[in-house]
């Protein structure tokens, strides 16, 4: 069986931003949700209106990647989805959350484009005091 770890393509459900997780809703992809039942399958290469073709880069292909923060993040912190395919610390938030991975730079703004290297594990989540 071969392996495909280059970029996938599929159709938008909604307008998608590049560098924002997203997840499969009925055969297309959107952006993913701060929901920990949520299951990312990659990451968006490039803006796509609703309907349009999209390239992803699948999670699971290995090295890093490139995610928008939803604020500011300190570099090695880990992080977890965020709503609109963004990520974020958990820091002093409760609830339950999936864990993405690990801050490899600082963000220091929402919108801030930060590397991430992926948790090899992405159905570990977290409950935060």
């Amino acid at each position: 069986m071969s392996e495909n770890k280059g970029p996938l393509t599929y159709a938008a459900g909604a307008t998608v931003y590049a560098h924002r997780l997203v997840k499969l809703s009925s055969g297309t992809v959107v952006h993913n949700t701060v929901t920990k039942t949520d299951d990312p399958i990659g990451v968006a290469l490039q803006n796509a209106a609703s309907g349009d073709y999209i390239a992803v880069d699948p999670i699971n292909r290995g090295g890093t990647f490139e995610l928008v923060a939803s604020k500011a993040i300190s570099k090695d912190a880990e992080v977890y989805a965020m709503a609109d395919g963004k990520i974020f610390d958990a820091r002093g938030t409760s609830g339950s959350y999936r864990r993405v991975g690990l801050a490899l730079a600082t963000a220091t703004a929402n919108g801030d484009i930060i590397e991430v290297m992926p948790n090899p594990n992405t159905d570990d989540v977290i409950l935060s005091v």
